[in-house]
């Protein structure tokens, strides 16, 4: 969960890691 956590702070201030962020998240 942690994990998850940091790459959504490090996600918010990156655009094009938000969109990696959603696929990850579509996975699950």
């Amino acid at each position: 969960m942690s994990n998850n956590m940091k790459s959504i702070v490090l996600a918010s201030g990156n655009p094009g890691k938000l969109r990696e962020f959603a696929q990850i998240l579509a996975e699950f």
